[in-house]
């Protein structure tokens, strides 16, 4: 009986150290869980940012392609080359030059801007548009930043119905990129 008394002593005392020892198991897994959990919101939110950050930096890489793009329209240019362009449209599109009168370059902080006096004469208000937009597709970058149209009388055509001649003075802007 001494025996069996002392068995379930013994089992109750293993039966206690088992239940401490699980109860300490699962502290230490609770434990670690709740710091593995800490860990993965913490890499989670690393990773989110992470995203944003490639976000802007795609981005940015756009704008600089862009960038890159406007600087090759950009490039320094001669006046002479210009008004060239300008002389041939005008030539395409039926449109007499009377006059081309260059003014002051203005600078600014990362491009010159030039500016154009233009006196021109025409039929008609298409041939203008047609002009406009010629200048437009141009691979050089011109801006109208002021058109004047007026209608005068020719010589040759006075006392007709279709007797009016029309003249415009445009002053025309174009970018020079500085380097």
């Amino acid at each position: 009986m001494r025996l069996t008394a002392n068995l379930n002593k013994m089992e109750k005392k293993n039966l206690i150290v088992n239940w401490v020892v699980v109860a300490i198991m699962a502290l230490i897994i609770v434990w670690t869980y709740r710091f593995q959990m800490k860990n993965y919101a913490s890499l989670q939110l690393q990773k989110e940012n992470e995203i944003k950050k490639n976000a802007v930096i795609e981005t940015i890489s756009g704008l600089e392609k862009k960038m890159f793009a406007y600087k090759k329209l950009l490039f320094r240019k001669e006046i002479n080359s210009l008004v060239n362009t300008i002389n041939s449209i005008a030539g395409q599109d039926k449109i007499k030059i009377e006059s081309m009168q260059p003014l002051p370059e203005q600078d600014k902080q990362y491009y010159t801007q030039l500016l154009i006096n233009l006196g021109i004469k025409f039929g008609s208000y298409h041939e203008l548009g047609n002009f406009v937009r010629d200048l437009e597709k141009s691979p050089d970058i011109f801006n109208i930043d002021v058109i004047d149209i007026t209608s005068e009388e020719s010589a040759e055509t006075q006392g007709a119905n279709s007797g009016k001649e029309l003249s415009a003075t445009l002053k025309i802007s174009t970018y020079i990129y500085k380097e």
